[in-house]
């Protein structure tokens, strides 16, 4: 949702270059530049997310009997990672091209000293991405390293070959504390 919202600021930035006055040409030329080369990344980096979520729909979806020797802090935590980690090895080449568009877009808006309004909302972006370790993707490692090997281990094996496009909650809530 974070990346098609990034996607609308960037084509309404794009459109408001067409509008520039002529003082403003360089500076519109160098956004309309970055910025289109950005937003294609972005298209295609959803394009490749749509597959990926696509792919772990036709898998055979997790069910509660599947993790029932788990605690539910355990379950919810080793979901969440594995979760992450699929999405982020799925959508791994064009993540790494959106990221490096998007750091160059912010480097340009730094070092021209231009539309500082743009520049905020990229930094404010950047921790979108699956690939970024973000200090919520911090807390659950500490979470993760925290559950015994055997049970990790397990945990692996059993969802392996299942969906993680589930309601987890729900799977969840139903595992003891």
């Amino acid at each position: 949702m974070h990346t098609k919202t990034l996607i609308m600021i960037l084509s309404v930035l794009a459109i408001t270059d067409a509008f520039a006055s002529p003082l403003q040409e360089k500076e519109a030329e160098l956004k309309y530049t970055y910025i289109a080369s950005l937003k294609k990344a972005h298209e295609n980096y959803n394009s490749k997310f749509e597959i990926c979520i696509k792919n772990e729909k036709l898998k055979t979806p997790l069910k509660i009997s599947d993790i029932e020797f788990l605690k539910k802090q355990y379950a919810q935590t080793m979901i969440f990672i594995e979760k992450k980690h699929r999405l982020s090895t799925c959508i791994y080449p064009e993540e790494n091209i959106v990221i490096r568009k998007h750091i160059e877009t912010l480097s340009l808006l730094r070092s021209e000293k231009i539309l500082p309004t743009e520049e905020e909302t990229l930094t404010q972006t950047i921790d979108i991405y699956f690939g970024l370790e973000n200090k919520h993707d911090l807390e659950f490692k500490k979470k993760y390293e925290l559950i015994p090997e055997e049970l990790r281990k397990r945990f692996d094996r059993v969802v392996k070959d299942k969906s993680l496009e589930i309601n987890f909650v729900k799977i969840t809530d139903a595992l003891p504390e």
